[in-house]
């Protein structure tokens, strides 16, 4: 197979792979990299905001963090690297993609624990460090797709896209530790 009917697959995938992940949003949560609510700085204490989470709130982050996982699992299982990327491999192809649109997802929602109301702490104890990493994780994956490495991957990419990978094994591992509290 030539080295341009790999790029154009790769391209391919990569296109039909963000469309798919677009229809998989759970309905009513936010588009990722979107602000849903206004958040307060990342130095403001925590419990003078105004964000209250509900039981949508949780599915929405449960359902991003269940992908994210699932992303970063298979991207380790079946041995991706970028350069596989490069090479045209579709499923790491398809892999990274999902990465980065999870990593997304799950930014999307993290933004709103810093700016958490009186009285809700508890039900994100613990996610206001992740949220710290999922900033850097979502930074990472647009900086991959300002650059166009999402489209048309190459040696140039190398970097942010490890840099990608690595802060979503991070992003993982911090969520994996974590569970939703009982609400109500």
């Amino acid at each position: 197979m030539s080295s341009r009917i790999r790029l154009s697959s790769a391209v391919a995938a990569v296109i039909i792979a963000g469309a798919l992940a677009g229809c998989s949003s759970p309905s009513g949560s936010p588009e990722p990299g979107s602000d849903p609510s206004p958040t307060a700085p990342m130095d403001a204490p925590v419990g003078t905001g105004e964000f209250v989470p509900d039981e949508d709130w949780f599915a929405g982050l449960d359902a991003a963090r269940s992908g994210l996982e699932e992303y970063v699992g298979w991207w380790g299982t079946q041995e991706c690297t970028y350069q596989k990327v490069i090479d045209g491999d579709f499923n790491c192809t398809i892999h990274i993609s999902g990465i980065q649109e999870q990593v997304l997802a799950v930014d999307s929602y993290l933004v709103d624990v810093v700016n958490i109301a009186p009285g809700s702490q508890d039900l994100v104890a613990g996610l206001q460090e992740t949220a710290a990493v999922s900033a850097e994780a979502a930074a990472a994956a647009e900086a991959l797709s300002t650059s166009g490495c999402d489209f048309s991957p190459g040696e140039s990419c190398t970097s942010g896209a490890d840099a990608l990978v690595d802060l979503a094994g991070q992003l993982d591992v911090a969520l994996a530790g974590w569970e939703t509290p009982p609400l109500g």
